[in-house]
């Protein structure tokens, strides 16, 4: 039987996923905690073979087939200093690699424990605060509501706070930086109205986002009913009014400028007893 042809095969993708997974996120060289994938999601580690994938490299196994050669047992995650120190073949032989790469996913074995602890719901612990009477709101804000009127606007915003309890703590941080450039017009009358949409730009560059990431949040407002990203006509993310056609948004914005109480506190904490 003719033997197989050398070529480079590029690692599967669950062979991937289980490398990544089983690295703890650093790199496998001990001591090291230099991160494999970077607070953007981009991989900046190396994909690094025990034994090469061609000839001529490091510690090249004619004896293995291609095959072989991108299985997970041949492979491990460095940072490209300690995979070019590792190309030393004298100190860093097959042997001593595979006792460094049993020894560094021993650390993150329990898979399940580890993704469990990495992956956490930290919005889940904020207590909501709910609003009880609005009377601060109503005062501050100078609207001259009865108490019963009052309670339907209660009604009426706590639709919208159930939404905003839902959304992760990164989306309700996206909301309070949108929700602080409504600009309010002040119109004849002494009537006035808000900006119900803020440039998509604007946003990207103040939370120093990058595109995807913008519209991936603007399609978790999308699906709380709490807002949308225009990517396409005006370049815009819009937040949407209560069932009544109430626009929180603005109002929740003017009452944090006139009593000094941290927008934060209320969308990001949940604190909406502020406004009784």
């Amino acid at each position: 039987m003719e033997k197989e042809k050398v070529k480079r095969l590029q690692p599967k993708g669950e062979t991937l996923r289980e490398l990544y997974l089983k690295s703890g996120n650093q790199c496998s060289y001990p001591d090291c905690t230099r991160l494999m994938i970077d607070s953007e999601g981009t991989f900046i580690g190396q994909v690094c073979h025990i034994e090469a994938a061609e000839e001529g490299g490091e510690r090249f196994n004619e004896n293995q087939t291609n095959e072989d050669r991108r299985q997970f047992a041949n492979l491990m995650l460095m940072c490209y200093e300690h995979h070019i120190k590792t190309n030393d073949v004298q100190r860093y032989t097959v042997q001593v690699l595979q006792e460094m790469k049993k020894a560094h996913e021993a650390k993150f074995s329990d898979i399940a424990d580890t993704i469990g602890k990495a992956i956490t719901d930290v919005g889940a612990g904020i207590v909501l605060e709910e609003p009880k009477t609005l009377q601060c709101m109503n005062a501050i804000l100078g609207w001259g509501h009865s108490a019963e009127e009052l309670a339907y606007t209660r009604e009426d915003l706590m639709d919208m706070v159930m939404r905003v309890q839902k959304l992760p703590i990164r989306t309700r941080q996206l909301l309070v930086l949108v929700v602080t450039r409504l600009v309010r017009h002040t119109l004849s009358n002494n009537r006035y109205e808000y900006d119900v949409e803020v440039p998509f730009r604007e946003i990207a560059e103040a939370a120093n986002l990058k595109d995807h990431y913008l519209l991936e949040h603007g399609e978790i407002l999308a699906k709380y009913g709490i807002g949308l990203v225009d990517s396409d006509g005006r370049r815009t993310i819009r937040l949407r009014s209560c069932k009544s056609g109430w626009y929180v948004w603005g109002d929740l914005n003017e009452f944090c400028r006139r009593t000094g109480d941290p927008l934060r506190s209320i969308i990001l904490d949940l604190k909406f007893n502020l406004l009784d």
